[in-house]
């Protein structure tokens, strides 16, 4: 599951969850002023995937139930302000047209301070001028493209996850801690695989392993000799594969077919799915066996937040729910350090709450510090965060995982990466 996870993260679909759960929360109704500090009520805005089925809905349930844990405690100690903090639910849909009427009745309707979401990096590239154009806060707990982090958000625009520059560092150090001194790396012609495949042939190089060649194909197609035979032409050591599992796994078939053994062949979170064999050849599991990879945490290791999200919703899976437990946080932590609910002047929070200050891992535990007059580094549910000036999460824990001889993904280890 947490698999399937990894590959609709890759995906950048906007695939999507479920209704938003019953939960009790201080509702309030705002006034109908301008957003800002005009009300002195902090007002959170949740743009993420409540419709679809399947996985979609499952990461959807996670992350707004998260959301809504923390908005619970926060209230509990005594709000942002002294004001309970009010959230409200949209759907991210499947599209960008879809998640556009989300976040506009977010903004027209419930004229909210902040926002958490959208899930999706294409989602949220599409979104961005709107949202920054409003002045409105906005983290994201799922949106890794490497492309937000230089976007002209005005400095609206935060993500608790951290951004795929950090993967391919991540399976870059994979490939090298086996010892193969070089590399092939074959990826999709598009701007999640261009983005990966730069930063891991960086990594790749910074760790004295030679990349041979980068090599782009077409998803679309269904014949990929010709793009192995090029991979090949300089016989590497190992060969990384960047994409999703349709498209790539016919590419370790066509590797395979042309000598290249499992064991030295990598690849990123996007392919991390338990049926790959089938892609590779049907009924035969054993074909992806010993092939490696990284992908985000879906469930970064931390026992606190573990106990308490099943506390607070045993049947839940938790998917993600981390990162977005820690939007709902940082959001508030900063709207409180500026003793207002105005975005435009709580903005300037969100960096340094996050780092070089006491450290703490949530609104209760970090509010007596900032009523203390002392500066906050919150290291929250997902672990150390620590924002840099664009917004990026500067620290982010992956997975190391490899295929068994039953097709089925294993989880080697779990390494933090920073930048």
């Amino acid at each position: 599951m947490v698999a399937a996870a990894s590959l609709l993260l890759a995906a950048c679909t906007g695939d999507s969850a479920a209704p938003a759960p019953t939960t009790t929360i201080a509702a309030t109704t705002t006034s109908q002023v301008p957003r800002g500090n005009l009300d002195g009520q902090l007002v959170i805005g949740v743009l993420l995937p409540r419709s679809g089925d399947g996985l979609g809905q499952m990461l959807g349930t996670s992350m707004t139930l998260a959301i809504d844990m923390a908005i619970t405690e926060i209230n509990a100690a005594g709000g942002v302000n002294g004001q309970p903090v009010v959230r409200f639910v949209v759907d991210e849909g499947a599209d960008q047209e879809a998640a556009a009427k989300g976040l506009d009745e977010l903004l027209t309707k419930n004229r909210v301070d902040a926002i958490i979401g959208p899930a999706s990096s294409k989602v949220a590239l599409a979104l961005m001028d709107k949202v920054a154009n409003e002045r409105v806060v906005a983290c994201s707990p799922t949106a890794t493209s490497m492309a937000l982090s230089n976007y002209p958000d005005s400095g609206y625009f935060f993500r608790t996850i951290a951004s795929d520059a950090l993967q391919g560092k991540a399976l870059g150090e994979v490939v090298a801690e086996t010892g193969r001194r070089s590399t092939a790396i074959i990826t999709s012609d598009d701007e999640y695989g261009h983005e990966l495949a730069a930063q891991l042939a960086a990594t790749l190089q910074g760790e004295d392993t030679t990349v041979t060649s980068t090599t782009n194909y077409d998803a679309t197609a269904t014949d990929f000799a010709d793009v192995v035979q090029v991979a090949l032409a300089d016989r590497p050591a190992s060969v990384a594969v960047i994409g999703l599992p349709g498209a790539g796994g016919r590419i370790i078939a066509a590797l395979e077919a042309a000598g290249t053994s499992p064991r030295s062949i990598f690849v990123s979170d996007g392919m991390r799915q338990p049926n790959l064999f089938e892609q590779v050849q049907q009924g035969k599991p054993e074909t992806v066996a010993g092939i490696q990879g990284a992908s985000p945490a879906a469930n970064p290791p931390s026992s606190w937040f573990d106990e308490a999200f099943r506390a607070y919703s045993p049947q839940t899976q938790s998917l993600y729910s981390a990162y977005a437990y820690d939007c709902a946080n940082l959001i508030s932590l900063a709207a409180q350090t500026a003793r207002t609910d105005d975005p435009s002047k709580f903005v300037a929070e969100m960096v340094p709450t996050s780092r070089n200050g006491v450290s703490c891992r949530n609104f209760t535990d970090c509010a007596p510090v900032v009523a203390d007059g002392r500066s906050i580094d919150l290291n929250g549910a997902s672990g150390r965060i620590e924002l840099l000036e664009n917004g990026d999460a500067s620290y982010g824990t992956y997975e190391v995982f490899v295929f068994g001889p039953d097709g089925k993904d294993q989880t080697l280890k779990s390494k933090v990466e920073g930048l």
